[in-house]
């Protein structure tokens, strides 16, 4: 029986793919067809999505913008309850047993990478790589690097494992050492794709995998990989390629107070900008035309000493920091801005950059929080919380109210943090009505939602911090407010 629902599934992807001899199928556009498979996937049909997401899968397989397909089925997965998401890949595992099919394995992969089941990804996005249906396709192999990625700690997190005492292994693992995934792991990977790519592919995906790789690294922490990988596109002689490389590299020299760097990469950027394009077709590119465009316009305001631009741009600078966790580092960039801008004033600052004005103001209040000035850092947030007052919540200040349940349970009040958190988890809900319809879940246990107002892993960050909140007072561990 579950041979023939495969025969049965492959051939109604080929059918709905149009996929026939003497047949001519005009495709929509992909933005309209990634659209159309969130729909399906959050419909919670399993049946249907499986279906409608292998097809669209399979029709796109050849297109610079498959990344942009496969990242947003991940976070149409990623809204499901994770239960139900982990039952159906457990269904579709044995689906395919017996009976490979790359399409069906590469949306397995998928759903393995939205529960953080990077190594299943990765194994899936290895074996898609054997149907040849994938043969004039990279992209499962830049997924599977991205998965190894993921399996390999951070540059903290190395530096942390390479100071501290030498494990102690049992007799069994001095026989068979545990296998563990590196950096270097992952960068082969990297390299692999590239080279697959490189004269094979056109330019379009080449740029592609290369910013996937500088800017996963940089995520990472890994900052001076990132900008060797940075500086390598720079050279590239597709122009968007070049100008997205600058705009990076500006932030990175902005972030190390290197203005004859950020002076150079803005005179080069500003040489470019007249005559780039962007591919319509492929919404990477356009995301990274429009982002380019808003930095240089941003630059431009900083030269003729625009306050609100600088702050923007020292604001964003700071990511950099965080990733280090250089949180002393971040508050002496921010406090400057949280003086000039005090709190109480927020009414009054236009709304061209109030947002970021927040932002700044979150950022400072969060890095003395991860520096152990837990009191300050409650009272900075407890001033965003109480000084917006906005009918429409606001993502600075949601995530201020998340910080404020850190910053109170790390002084010991954990039902009171309990309650800033599912505050902040429940305003972040304030927009998702079309979730609510499609009865997906919202509640303070779910990680991700569908149009959330906080950004999805912050999201993930205080969920996972709520839970262990419930679980300390289930075992009675209330502290303080008991």
């Amino acid at each position: 029986m579950l041979r023939l629902i495969r025969v049965v599934l492959c051939t109604s992807v080929i059918l709905a793919c149009g996929i026939q001899v003497g047949n001519s199928v005009e495709a929509p556009s992909l933005e309209a067809a990634m659209t159309s498979v969130e729909n399906v996937i959050t419909s919670q049909q399993p049946a249907d999505a499986l279906i409608a997401t292998s097809s669209a899968l399979f029709e796109w397989r050849g297109s610079p913008g498959y990344p942009d397909l496969a990242m947003r089925v991940i976070d149409a997965y990623r809204v499901l309850r994770p239960q139900v998401l982990a039952e159906e890949f457990m269904r579709r595992k044995e689906l395919l047993a017996g009976q490979f099919c790359g399409f069906m394995c590469f949306d397995n992969g998928l759903m393995a990478y939205a529960l953080g089941s990077y190594q299943e990804a990765g194994d899936a996005f290895q074996a898609t790589t054997t149907d040849p249906a994938y043969t004039d396709n990279p992209f499962p192999l830049l997924m599977r690097a991205k998965a190894l990625l993921h399996q390999a700690p951070t540059k903290r997190e190395a530096e942390r494992l390479a100071a501290a005492p030498a494990e102690i292994l049992t007799p069994t693992e001095e026989l068979f050492p545990p296998q563990r995934v590196t950096l270097q792991d992952a960068v082969q990977s990297y390299t692999a794709v590239i080279a697959a790519v490189t004269g094979t592919f056109d330019a379009a995906s080449l740029f592609r995998v290369r910013h996937e790789q500088a800017v996963d690294l940089l995520e990472q922490g890994y900052v001076e990989e990132g900008v060797e990988k940075l500086k390598e596109s720079r050279l590239s002689e597709y122009p968007l390629e070049q100008a997205s490389a600058l705009e990076e590299l500006l932030l990175v020299a902005w972030d190390a107070n290197d203005q004859q760097a950020v002076e150079t990469y803005r005179q080069d950027l500003e040489i470019l900008l007249p005559a780039l394009q962007a591919r319509q077709e492929l919404p990477f590119e356009v995301r990274r035309l429009d982002r380019i465009k808003e930095v240089v316009e941003r630059m431009r305001g900083v030269q003729v000493g625009n306050r609100p631009m600088r702050m923007a741009m020292d604001k964003e600078s700071t990511n950099l920091r965080f990733v280090r966790e250089d949180y002393q580092g971040v508050a002496a960039r921010m406090l400057p801005w949280v003086q000039e801008y005090p709190i109480e004033q927020n009414g009054s600052w236009d709304q061209s950059f109030r947002e970021t004005a927040l932002t700044v103001h979150l950022f400072y209040h969060c890095s003395l929080q991860s520096l152990g000035r837990f009191a300050e850092a409650e009272a900075g947030l407890r001033g965003i919380v109480e000084a917006v007052t906005d009918s429409t919540p606001l993502s600075p200040v949601i995530q201020a109210w998340g910080w404020l349940a850190n910053s109170v349970r790390d002084q010991g009040r954990i039902h009171e943090a309990q309650s800033a958190y599912e505050l902040a988890l429940t305003l972040d809900t304030d927009q998702a009505q079309e979730a609510v319809n499609k009865g997906l879940p919202v509640d303070c246990l779910q990680r991700y939602i569908l149009r959330g107002i906080m950004p999805g892993w912050v999201r993930a960050t205080h969920v996972a911090n709520y839970e262990c909140v419930v679980n300390a007072l289930s075992f009675g561990e209330g502290g303080e407010g008991r």
